[in-house]
């Protein structure tokens, strides 16, 4: 079966494989559903020809099937090229989406794009074991995460031979870091994790030009220290923090019993669903979880549901219960987009119905930028489940969240990417753009 296909959608559409074994009893067909609730189907014929007439008017199928409920797209960035040479564990588009970097375990690598061309990853910076990368354009700042220490380099530094002569050390030590926007300013979180505790720094980006004009040429050759950024809180929480995510004056954070939310001034910590609400009370069990600010979602590893400002469950009728075991999402108004390691599936946030998924092999999530989760999708219009009715009226509004957006400027549209590793290749998931619109002015005579 060629990856990436997209097979067809919920459990009346297994996905078909085109695996032949043959015997004295004829030819054997499998047809597999993935999923938590997958399993396998052989089928037999009774000869090869009939068997390759099955394998084709299935392709066919899934081929219309695909076209008719295709929401999004891969495209090729890599195949093979910088595969060869290391693994790759993140990527971070920037330039207008011009460029892609890749943090790989042997350091940073740089592709360029021109009119649709893919050049050839370049080693950039000589790093082990880097984990996350991250570009503040506005700021000419790269954040790097390599072997538990968090880095920065000037920008334009991946154009000198030697970039490793800029880099500055802002923490050792460190589980990850997260970039996003709170109180109209720009922020980066360190977390350093231990067994009974998770503190984090909140540290802000200085504007290259005050850093330049507030540094002497002395200063410039001998001060050393971290000069590109400044303290603005430090804190701690009980317990493993395992990510975080901005809102428009407070954090989210989560860990291990739960959602914390965090005033970002007075550090004052509240947890995010409420007690009271008895009807979370199946949650409770279940410690698989992360939180999409954007949809104002709290998701667990096997459903998802909405929740209000004030910690209690809304819309208690509606719930998306995963076909797989997430392990990264994405929010992209009106579509919440779950990753597997064996594929990809995408569902309606307003119906709560599934309208695609894509298949792949040890998937992993490469970027995916969830502070910006409300990306303009092409096909913005309600989707009704396959042959179901809504499961509340079509004219209700999801609940608004203050979910921190920061400002496009420097930025483009290139963070709204979705970068993926998949079937030994580096692909782009694309918002499909919409069938044009048939044109009204055209009548006809009686």
């Amino acid at each position: 079966m060629t990856s990436y296909d997209t097979f067809a959608n919920g459990p009346r559409y297994p996905n078909a494989t085109t695996e032949r074994h043959s015997t004295n009893d004829g030819y054997q067909l499998t047809v597999s559903y993935l999923g938590k609730e997958g399993f396998s189907l052989v089928l037999w014929a009774p000869t090869f020809i009939a068997r390759e007439k099955w394998v084709e008017r299935i392709k066919a199928q899934k081929e219309v099937v695909r076209q008719r409920n295709m929401i999004f797209d891969t495209h090729t960035l890599n195949e093979g090229v910088l595969l060869k040479e290391t693994e790759i564990n993140c990527a971070v588009p920037y330039d207008n989406g011009r460029r892609v970097a890749y943090g790989t375990n042997d350091g940073v690598y740089i592709q360029s794009f021109d009119d649709d061309k893919l050049g050839k990853p370049i080693k950039k910076i000589d790093l082990q074991d880097v984990k996350q990368v991250d570009i503040l354009g506005n700021y000419n700042l790269l954040i790097v995460l390599s072997e538990r220490s968090v880095l920065t380099f000037p920008l334009d530094a991946l154009d000198k031979d030697n970039p490793m002569e800029c880099v500055q050390r802002v923490t050792s030590n460190a589980s990850f870091f997260r970039v996003g926007h709170c109180l109209r300013r720009t922020f980066i979180c360190t977390a350093k994790i231990s067994a009974l505790r998770s503190t984090i720094k909140v540290l802000e980006p200085i504007d290259p030009n005050i850093r330049a004009r507030s540094k002497s040429t002395f200063q410039k050759l001998f001060q050393g220290g971290d000069d590109r950024l400044k303290t603005f809180k430090e804190f701690y929480i009980v317990g493993v923090s395992c990510s975080i995510q901005f809102l428009k004056t407070k954090l989210c954070i989560a860990c291990e019993t739960g959602f914390e939310i965090l005033d970002i001034e007075t550090l004052d910590i509240q947890s995010l669903l409420d007690p009271a609400d008895i009807s979370l009370d199946f949650v409770h069990h279940h410690k698989d979880f992360y939180y999409d600010a954007g949809s104002d979602h709290v998701w667990w590893t096997e459903f998802a549901f909405y929740v209000d400002k004030s910690g209690w469950r809304s819309k208690k009728d509606f719930i998306i219960r995963w076909k797989g075991n997430p392990t990264a999402s994405a929010f992209h108004h009106p579509y919440v987009i779950a990753f597997n390691p064996e594929f990809v599936e995408i569902w309606h946030v307003e119906f709560g119905n599934l309208v695609q998924v894509i298949q792949g092999d040890n998937l992993r999530v490469l970027f995916v930028d969830n502070r910006r989760s409300t990306m303009p999708s092409s096909h913005a219009v309600y989707q009704q489940p396959y042959g179901q009715k809504s499961s509340y009226d079509q004219h209700d509004e999801p609940p608004s969240y203050e979910l921190a957006t920061h400002s496009s400027q420097g930025q483009g549209h290139e963070r709204d990417k979705v970068i993926l590793f998949s079937d030994n290749k580096v692909v782009e998931l694309r918002a499909v753009p919409p069938p044009p619109l048939a044109d009204a002015s055209v009548s006809t005579n009686a």
